[in-house]
């Protein structure tokens, strides 16, 4: 079981610790968001906004369970009037089915103790014929690092090392368009692009 984060002390401080770290996969997803200025886009567990400075005037929604981070992302988007932020649980997204034509989850998925209900709710939400974007850690290529280390980053770090890639063939509707090793600091990341094709 993943423990919920307290980032209650780290908030603050969360841009100047991770913002380098995790700055290649900010950086492709950025770019997709640029390419498609007229689509709905939601991220979900959007932290301290880490990804809002590529969002100009899109029509962007992001959510996060964190009061502190959310305060964090706040303040960057005062007087943005197209950034819609909400302190919501991943598992239970509050929108409707097909909502958005994109949707983005940076980092999330090993960090949250029910992957499969969090990636059914970005399904749901998600519009038929628009895209999934994840970036996450799995295990299939590491296996043996991956099995010593997860007890360590789960008590330590609130993420999981254990999520493997079938975890994405259970859903038919969902074709891969793209996946590409990125963040090498933590040699484990691979980024995921995955296209909705039909309804469930």
């Amino acid at each position: 079981m993943i423990e919920p984060r307290n980032y209650s002390l780290i908030a603050p401080i969360y841009d100047r610790l991770f913002a380098k770290p995790l700055e290649e996969g900010h950086y492709l997803i950025g770019e997709l968001i640029e390419e498609n200025p007229h689509k709905k886009f939601l991220e979900v567990g959007i932290g301290s906004g880490l990804m809002l400075e590529h969002v100009i005037d899109h029509d962007f929604t992001g959510i996060d369970i964190s009061e502190e981070m959310l305060y964090e992302a706040q303040v960057k988007v005062l007087g943005r009037h197209n950034i819609k932020l909400h302190l919501m649980d991943a598992e239970k997204l509050e929108f409707k089915n097909n909502e958005f034509d994109i949707v983005m989850a940076p980092s999330v998925l090993t960090a949250v103790a029910n992957p499969e209900k969090v990636f059914e709710e970005m399904i749901r939400v998600t519009k038929p014929g628009g895209m999934i974007v994840i970036i996450a850690h799995f295990s299939d290529e590491r296996q043996f690092i991956s099995r010593l280390l997860d007890p360590l980053t789960r008590s330590f770090l609130g993420f999981r090392l254990d999520l493997k890639l079938k975890f994405f063939r259970q859903y038919p509707e969902l074709k891969l368009l793209e996946k590409r090793k990125i963040n090498h600091w933590g040699n484990m990341n691979l980024s995921w692009f995955l296209k909705f094709e039909k309804q469930r």
